[in-house]
């Protein structure tokens, strides 16, 4: 009789390896970027990579790796992002750079990719949402994983500038010669711009100045990002692609709030982005007024098409900022809509974690 058929042997299983992210985890973290992006990406960078995981104030991020038989087919990290509420200071993590290898891993892989987070050691809070092309994996997650709940979602706000760029990119309409027909908006704009009384400077104020300021901006913001001299710098000084421009407004001579903004290009168009903003509203609502007014002008300044920013609706603060010009923005035109997943790694934060007021900007996402 011949002999039965051997069975194929099972694949390996994939297994978990945590670390921090250091030297050791780089060249393989570039290595899988290269694959999954493509070897002139910014995530298989080595400067953008240790800028954005090994140098934040708050530490280096921790590392994830899925691998099987020793070859890395996905990881996680969690970017060391602290948070804070109140007077309370919480050791928390933002999730970047998920990816699975498709072509080498399972779904059930991702799955225990994923389920290393909620048990990730050394943390309080991990917050997360997601991209174009890590959506889809989401959505999949939250039937499988009840504590993926979404808090809050940013939502876009902001102000067309010019016309014929945005037309160009968002409705593919080329209209040469139309953006004359703006000239008496753009006018208009400039003029309420220039209303702003109160001074703005990029000279960085003394840091028991900025800490006192920072200390009454915590008292109403809800939760929110930890903020000090050290992650401005890293935010906006340091990195070798995103960065931005930091000015500091004083009223009488006092320092009364702070914003941050880059410039970049989406779909053809330039925007400028206001990346993050500061008040003391202890001192009233001028530093936003000032604020809405000076990020007009610097736009103009800067001949972009649209004025953007996202915000999370459902916070006090934030919505002291919509308005003219932060005018609602169909959440179609984006790539994707922007969840803000908390999670409570320490289960006597479940109070933190599941509050909707929470004050998060682009500065607090991984974008740009």
């Amino acid at each position: 009789m011949p002999e039965p058929a051997s069975k194929k042997p099972a694949p390996p299983s994939a297994r978990i390896v945590a670390s921090p992210f250091d030297e050791a985890v780089l060249a393989g973290y570039l290595a899988l970027s290269a694959r999954h992006y493509g070897t002139d990406s910014r995530s298989a960078h080595a400067g953008h990579a240790r800028w954005k995981l090994q140098t934040p104030p708050a530490g280096p991020a921790a590392h994830f790796a899925l691998t099987r038989e020793d070859a890395e087919i996905g990881r996680i990290l969690l970017q060391r992002r602290d948070l804070r509420l109140g007077d309370r200071r919480l050791r928390a993590g933002y999730t970047v750079d998920f990816l699975v290898d498709a072509q080498q891993a399972k779904a059930t892989d991702a799955l225990k990719l994923v389920a290393s987070v909620p048990k990730a050691a050394g943390f309080d809070l991990v917050y997360q949402t997601y991209n174009e092309r890590s959506a889809p994996l989401y959505e999949q997650i939250k039937q499988f994983f009840p504590n993926y709940v979404e808090r809050f979602r940013l939502m876009p706000y902001g102000l067309p500038l010019r016309v014929r760029r945005p037309l160009a990119s968002l409705a593919r309409l080329d209209l040469p010669g139309i953006d004359i027909l703006a000239t008496p908006w753009r006018l208009a704009l400039s003029a309420f711009a220039a209303t702003a009384r109160i001074e703005a400077t990029t000279e960085a104020p003394p840091e028991a100045e900025l800490a006192g300021l920072l200390d009454r901006f915590a008292a109403t913001a809800g939760l929110h990002s930890v903020r000090d001299p050290a992650v401005l710098r890293w935010r906006f000084a340091d990195g070798p692609f995103f960065n931005g421009r930091v000015a500091y407004l004083r009223r009488n001579g006092a320092l009364i709030g702070y914003y941050a903004t880059t410039v970049t290009e989406f779909a053809g168009a330039k925007f400028l982005a206001l990346m993050d903003a500061v008040v003391d509203l202890a001192a009233g609502d001028g530093g936003v007024r000032a604020i809405k007014r000076r990020v007009l002008a610097d736009a103009l300044a800067a001949d972009c098409d649209i004025l953007f920013a996202m915000f999370n609706p459902q916070s006090p603060l934030a919505q002291r900022f919509l308005g003219f010009p932060f005018l609602p923005l169909p959440e179609r035109l984006m790539k994707h809509p922007t969840p803000i997943f908390v999670l409570d790694i320490d289960r006597s934060l479940e109070d933190a974690a599941a509050r909707r007021d929470g004050y998060f900007l682009l500065t607090d996402l991984d974008y740009f």
